[in-house]
């Protein structure tokens, strides 16, 4: 892969990415109407459940927050009624902004990537970054850590998931989605410093 990483600003192009990953992450799922719990309560989403992968994600605009709200699970929908959130990708509607956990990023060829900061979702205390990558074991190196150089010469490193034209690409999504669960549990559980240490 090429080195040089620049995230993707403009509207339309994120707008078109995201209509892309939404495809991907719909194609093959069962639709399913559930309540999502997080911090601020529960709301009532439309969620896709990947039965084979068994993962779920929830995608729409939130014009307000000017985002991209982008949220995934591991919960089954044929089991419960209410879900929780494994890790969420918002990702800005345009700009640089780089607060949010999600990002498209392109590479010296064009090709358009799903990348995460690595922080944990909200919830799990002392879950932050640090922690998140020193615990983290991509499976198969399939999620390498690259530096995406920002305008105005900032860099900042981010986990790229996977390439959006990889026909492997919501499969990739899922093991990371299930990847991000079983640190999160470590962490509850109070055995990532332990795991940190070995």
């Amino acid at each position: 892969m090429d080195r040089l990483l620049r995230p993707v600003i403009g509207s339309s192009e994120i707008k078109h990415s995201m209509v892309t990953l939404k495809e991907l992450l719909t194609a093959d799922s069962i639709r399913f109407r559930r309540k999502v719990s997080s911090r601020g309560g529960s709301k009532e989403w439309d969620i896709f459940w990947q039965e084979e992968l068994h993962f779920w994600s929830h995608i729409e605009p939130e014009i307000k927050k000017r985002q991209y709200r982008c949220v995934f699970g591991v919960t089954d929908p044929n089991a419960r009624a209410v879900l929780s959130m494994t890790v969420q990708f918002n990702l800005p509607m345009k700009g640089k902004n780089i607060r949010r956990a999600g990002r498209f990023v392109q590479d010296e060829r064009g090709k358009i990537w799903l990348a995460q900061s690595g922080n944990v979702s909200p919830g799990v205390r002392g879950g932050g970054r640090s922690m998140f990558r020193k615990l983290y074991r991509a499976q198969g190196g399939a999620y390498p850590t690259k530096r995406v150089k920002w305008p105005g010469g900032r860099n900042r490193s981010l986990i790229l998931v996977t390439a959006l034209d990889d026909p492997r690409a919501a499969r990739k999504i899922g093991r990371f989605v299930h990847e991000v669960d079983r640190i999160k549990e470590k962490i509850k559980r109070g055995t990532a410093d332990e795991e940190m240490l070995t």
